[in-house]
């Protein structure tokens, strides 16, 4: 028994030993791992672009402070904006960062901004007079959609890089493959010929019940003679009795002139009206 404890006991020290020594060597192979990519990293930064007028890291410390300016303006109101960009009219930078956000950017749309990516990059160019220039773009996220942040430098001087010009635009615009544009015309076509099959048919159904006016307007017409009809009865049965009554008092009248020239009474005088046939 005293045996069999022993090997137990010497069995959990080896195995406590042997733990210990793979997680000293983990730690340093972690070490050395972050060492080598600090080194990369740092090696990247110095990177200079422009004939050496511009390094990586300097890259990045511009596209910061444009990136710090973009979060502010996510905070603001369209009216905000355009006040800050009235009262900073002597600030060039800052008005290039205002127009170009509010050129691109919905907020509303796509959400207020996150952050931006480590996605820093330097493309050398050269302006139409022939001086060096550089594009630094970094991706800026947004709650619901991606922007592309570019500015152009093209001014190097003691100070540091000026940033000439600033755009935004949305992640993968103007880059659809021809497949994607093939698909965006066909969903464009389509939905314009449905458009205009919908016209069609409504303009079809309204023409098809023009047939049905002259009917409508036929029981229209009948109704209102059935109802003037018996007005055109009342006012002749209305004209008769007066014409009656007219020729009574005529005759009335003739025969008292009769008997006065005869100077006869008119108590034995019967008055009958004529019916006309």
């Amino acid at each position: 028994m005293k045996l069999t404890k022993k090997l137990r006991f010497l069995f959990s020290l080896t195995a406590l030993l042997v733990c210990m020594c793979m997680s000293t060597v983990a730690v340093n192979a972690d070490t050395l791992g972050d060492y080598a990519v600090e080194t990369t990293t740092s090696a990247d930064s110095l990177k200079t672009y422009a004939d050496g007028k511009i390094s990586l890291a300097d890259a990045k410390t511009l596209v910061q402070n444009y990136v710090s300016l973009v979060q502010q303006l996510s905070t603001m109101t369209e009216s905000e904006r355009e006040y800050v960009e009235e009262n900073y009219s002597s600030q060039p930078q800052t008005v290039a960062i205002i127009q170009a956000y509010n050129k691109s950017v919905d907020t509303e749309k796509y959400g207020a901004f996150v952050s931006s990516k480590d996605d820093v990059k330097v493309v050398e160019n050269k302006d139409e007079d022939g001086t060096d220039a550089v594009d630094v773009t970094v991706t800026l996220a947004f709650e619901k959609k991606d922007y592309i942040l570019t500015l152009h430098v093209d001014c190097f001087d003691t100070i540091g890089a000026s940033v000439n010009t600033v755009t935004i635009k949305a992640k993968g615009e103007g880059e659809e493959s021809l497949g994607e544009k093939m698909a965006d015309a066909a969903g464009n076509t389509l939905m314009g010929m449905g458009t205009v099959f919908l016209v069609l048919i409504f303009i079809s159904l309204l023409i098809s019940c023009f047939k049905f006016i002259p009917q409508i307007m036929d029981k229209l017409s009948k109704k209102s003679s059935v109802v003037e009809k018996p007005e055109v009865v009342e006012e002749i049965s209305e004209t008769v009795t007066a014409n009656e009554e007219d020729d009574s008092e005529l005759i009335a009248v003739i025969a008292a002139a009769i008997a006065a020239s005869e100077q006869t009474s008119t108590d034995s005088f019967v008055v009958r009206s004529i019916r006309r046939r």
